[in-house]
């Protein structure tokens, strides 16, 4: 019996301290509290409070990270984070939310995001983790 060949995806390379992070989200009290957070832990931080904003700030800068509110207001954050990937514009593309993950899998996963953070878990920390991807799949009965 042959074993299928294990396949890993590309590991994107965690944001170096210093590096760009694009903060987009419509509650400016979120925008001032997360890049404070975000600075403190080594990010260099641009905020939109709009997915008009934020395709402009991507395409002119370069960002090691997005981070894209999933209920932008009455945009459609997803959306917003799907352009970004699809353009190859804000580095690793994660999507934020104070809800639950699970409850938003299926719009994560459309969107082309590298993953979900929820915003009260905003850390350095959890966005290498996301950055540098899933751990390598372990083959059956290892």
């Amino acid at each position: 019996m042959t074993t299928p060949p294990v396949t890993t995806p590309p590991v994107v390379p965690p944001p170096a301290p210093g590096e760009g992070c694009l903060l987009v989200d419509d509650n400016p009290h979120y925008l001032r509290s997360a890049r404070r957070l975000l600075e403190r832990q080594g990010f260099t931080v641009t905020t939109a409070g709009s997915g008009e904003e934020a395709l402009a700030l991507a395409a002119a800068g370069a960002f090691a990270v997005s981070l894209v509110d999933v209920h932008l207001g009455a945009e459609d954050g997803a959306a917003l984070a799907a352009t970004l990937v699809g353009r190859g514009l804000g580095g690793t593309v994660v999507l934020v939310s104070t809800v639950g993950g699970d409850e938003l899998a299926d719009v994560v996963a459309a969107s082309g995001a590298a993953g979900f953070l929820a915003k009260d878990e905003l850390s350095r920390a959890a966005l290498e983790s996301i950055a540098a991807g899933p751990p390598p799949a372990r083959p059956a009965g290892a």
